[in-house]
C-alpha cells in the first residue's frame, strides 16, 4: 500500500488548519513524550498536507526529512518509520475521541452520573441529573429526538432511587426507561421495514428474507400505537408507521394523509433535524405519480416543498448544502404546474446553497427547463449548451429535455443522433435501476415515432396518432407520457383544421 493511502494519511488529509494545530498541542503533552514521541513526524507531515494526494509523496521522502542522512533502504529503517507512523495513528485516534468527548455534553453528563453512582455519591446526584436532561433537550433541538439517551438516563435514575430506597420512584423511572427502549425498538423496526420497501422500489434491491415485514404483520400495530398515545414518541411512531403502510399498499394516499396530518399538527414542536426526515418521506411518496391524480399530486408536492423551504428543513443545519435532488425536485414540480415566476425566484435565492460543484449545472438546467416551458426554445437550448455532463443522475434529465427542444424546433436529424446517444447511455449507465432504464428506453422509442409522425405528410396521421396513444396508455413504465400524448393531441388537432 502506498503511504498516501494509509489510514494515517487519509485521516490527516481531512483535518482543517485548526484541527492540525489542536492535534499538535495534543501531541505536545508530556504524556506522549514519555513514550515514543510522534510529534516530530507529525510536524513534517503537517507541512506535506497539500501534497498527500501526489504520486511522488511517499515514506522515503518523509523519512529523509525526519532522519537526515539515514538511508531508508534497510528493513530496520522501514520498521522504525512504520512503527512510529502506527503510534502517530493511535495518537490521532485518541485525539479524535477526546476532542469529541469534550464537546459531547450529553455523553459527558451520563458518564459523570454513572461515576457518581459507582462511587456512592448520591447526595448531589439530582442536580446533575436535571442538568443532564436540560443538556439533552438542547442537544435534541440540533441533532433530533434521542430516545436511547433518554433510556440510558432513566436507567441511571432508577438505579439512583433504588440506592436511596425510594421504591416508588424506582419503579416510575424503570417504567419510563422501558417506555423509551420499547418505542426505540418499534421505531427502528418500522423505519427499517420502510427502508426495505424504498430500496426495492427505487433500486430494485430485494432483502434476503422478509423478517421485518413478517414481524410487523404478526402484531396489531394499531393497538401498540395506542399504548404510546400522549407520549413524546407517539408522533414518530404514528407518522413512520403510516408512511410504511402507504408504501406497502402501492402508495395508498389514505395513509399519506394520516402521516401528513399529524406532522403538520405537531410540526412546530419538531426539531429541524427531524423535520428533514419527515419531509423526505412525504416527498418520496409524492414523487411517484398515481394514475388519474398526477396533477393533484404535483400540487400537493409543491405545497410540501414550500413548507420544507419555510422550515429550512431541506438541510440538517445552516452549515450544510442543499441536496441537488431537492433543488431539482423544486424546479421540476414548479415547471409542471406552471409556477414559472416562483421557479425563477427559487433559482435566484437558493442556487448558492448548493455545493459549488453543482451550482452552474443546476442553474443552467433550471434555466433551460423554465424557458422551454415558457416557449422560448432557442434560449432553452442555449442554457442546455452550457451544461457539463459530469453529474450522473442529471444526464437523463438533460437528454430528455434536449429531445423535447429539438422536437419543438423541428430539428429531426439532431434528434435522431441525440436519441441514439441517449439509448446508449440508458443501457450502460450503472446509476439507473431496471424500472428507470425501461421507462427511459420506452420514452426514446415513442419519442422517435411521434416525431416521425409529426414530420410525415401521409393520410393516416390521425389513425397512427390514435394507435400510438392507445399503446402509450397501456405502458406501465414510460417517462414523459403526458408530454408525448400532448404532442399526439396537437398532431390530431392540426389535421382536423
Amino acid at each position: 500500500m502506498k503511504y498516501k493511502d494509509t489510514k494515517l494519511i487519509s485521516f490527516l488529509q481531512t483535518f482543517s488548519k485548526e484541527e492540525l494545530d489542536d492535534f499538535e498541542k495534543f501531541l505536545s503533552q508530556q504524556y506522549f513524550k514519555q513514550r515514543r514521541d510522534p510529534l516530530p513526524l507529525f510536524k513534517i507531515l503537517k507541512k506535506y498536507q497539500s501534497e498527500f494526494s501526489k504520486e511522488d509523496f511517499n515514506e522515503e521522502k518523509v523519512f529523509a526529512r525526519l532522519y537526515p542522512g539515514t538511508s531508508f533502504s534497510s528493513q530496520n529503517s522501514k520498521n522504525i518509520f512504520r512503527s512510529l507512523s502506527s503510534y502517530l495513528l493511535k495518537s490521532l485516534e485518541d485525539f479524535l475521541y477526546f476532542s469529541k468527548l469534550k464537546d459531547n455534553k450529553v455523553l459527558k453528563n451520563r458518564i459523570i452520573l454513572k461515576e457518581m453512582l459507582d462511587r456512592n455519591l448520591t447526595k448531589n446526584y439530582k442536580p446533575y441529573s436535571e442538568k443532564a436532561f436540560e443538556d439533552l433537550k438542547t442537544d435534541e433541538e440540533i441533532y433530533g429526538f434521542d430516545i436511547l439517551e433518554k433510556f440510558h438516563l432513566e436507567r441511571l435514575n432508577s438505579r439512583y432511587y433504588a440506592s436511596v430506597l425510594d421504591m416508588r420512584n424506582y419503579f416510575n423511572h424503570s417504567f419510563k426507561s422501558l417506555e423509551h427502549i420499547s418505542s426505540h425498538f418499534w421505531l427502528d423496526l418500522i423505519s427499517s421495514a420502510k427502508l426495505m420497501l424504498l430500496s426495492h422500489d427505487n433500486m430494485n434491491i430485494k432483502p434476503e428474507n422478509d423478517i421485518l415485514s413478517d414481524l410487523l404483520k404478526s402484531v396489531d400495530m394499531d393497538k401498540i400505537l395506542k399504548l404510546y398515545e400522549g407520549t413524546s414518541h407517539y408522533i414518530y411512531l404514528y407518522f413512520y408507521y403510516n408512511v410504511y403502510k402507504c408504501l406497502e399498499n402501492n402508495r395508498d394516499l389514505t395513509y399519506y394523509e394520516k402521516a401528513k396530518n399529524i406532522f403538520f399538527e405537531k410540526r412546530k414542536k419538531i426539531s429541524r433535524h427531524d423535520k428533514n426526515y419527515f419531509y423526505a418521506d412525504m416527498i418520496s411518496i409524492l414523487l411517484v405519480g398515481s394514475e388519474g391524480r398526477y396533477i393533484d399530486l404535483k400540487k400537493e408536492l409543491f405545497s410540501v416543498l414550500k413548507y420544507c423551504l419555510e422550515d429550512k428543513a431541506y438541510k440538517l443545519s445552516d452549515d450544510d448544502f442543499m441536496h441537488p435532488n431537492f433543488y431539482r425536485n423544486c424546479i421540476l414540480c414548479a415547471e409542471y404546474i406552471k409556477e414559472f415566476d416562483w421557479a425563477e425566484d427559487f433559482i435566484e435565492k437558493y442556487t448558492n446553497e448548493l455545493n459549488s460543484e453543482f451550482r452552474n449545472n443546476m442553474k443552467n438546467y433550471s434555466g433551460a427547463l423554465i424557458n422551454y416551458a415558457r416557449g422560448d426554445y432557442d434560449k432553452s437550448l442555449n442554457f442546455i449548451s452550457k451544461i457539463k455532463y459530469d453529474h450522473a443522475f442529471f444526464k437523463t434529465d438533460i437528454k430528455t429535455l434536449t429531445l423535447r427542444i429539438y422536437y419543438e424546433l423541428d430539428l429531426y436529424e439532431q434528434a435522431i443522433y441525440m436519441a441514439d446517444t441517449f439509448k446508449h447511455h440508458i443501457k450502460v449507465s450503472p446509476h439507473l435501476n431496471k424500472d428507470v432504464r425501461e421507462s427511459a428506453l420506452n420514452y426514446v422509442n415513442y419519442y422517435l415515432k411521434v416525431f416521425k409522425l409529426k414530420m410525415n405528410d401521409g393520410n393516416s396521421k390521425t389513425k397512427d396518432a390514435g394507435l400510438l396513444k392507445s399503446q402509450m396508455n397501456k405502458e406501465k413504465s414510460l417517462i414523459q407520457k403526458g408530454w408525448l400524448i400532448e404532442k399526439l393531441d396537437k398532431i390530431e388537432s392540426s389535421i382536423k383544421k
